[in-house]
């Protein structure tokens, strides 16, 4: 099963003072089916985890957009990141996580339905920019 959202580790986390959205690494993962993802995913694991052509374990590293405060809202997010030469098929959800931060969990995505490589061969996951009315996470009061 497929929960979208922020995971609880992370939210717990930002209080503490875990995740450095300058300075950290985060990565994509991806997912089928037989992943099973939710908020209580506290860190990346391979369970379920894509297994294709022109995808490694553990997924791609993100470029991340500095935080900006935007009407009150603090937001930050990632450029959408793309598999050049991808075969892939029944991707379903994707998972970001903090490489600095011993692979901790930041947030689930679930796709809806399952997605596959464009007739080009790439395979993109298209991230909210960071804006007045989008932003991947926002932390408003």
């Amino acid at each position: 099963m497929i929960v979208q959202g922020l995971t609880e580790s992370f939210r717990k986390g930002l209080l503490e003072g875990k995740h450095d959205f300058i300075n950290d690494i985060f990565k994509m993962a991806l997912y089928t089916a037989a992943a099973n993802l939710s908020g209580t995913t506290s860190q990346y694991t391979a369970s379920g985890e894509l297994v294709a052509g022109g995808y490694t374990a553990g997924g791609l590293t993100l470029v991340n957009i500095h935080p900006a405060i935007y009407s009150g809202e603090a937001v930050t997010s990632f450029a959408s990141p793309s598999w050049p030469g991808s075969a892939f098929s029944g991707v379903v959800a994707a998972l970001i996580y903090n490489t600095s931060k011993a692979d901790a969990s930041v947030a689930v995505l679930n796709f809806g339905t399952p997605r596959s490589s464009k007739s080009d061969g790439v395979f993109t996951v298209n991230l909210e920019p960071v804006g007045m009315k989008s932003g991947l996470i926002r932390i408003s009061q």
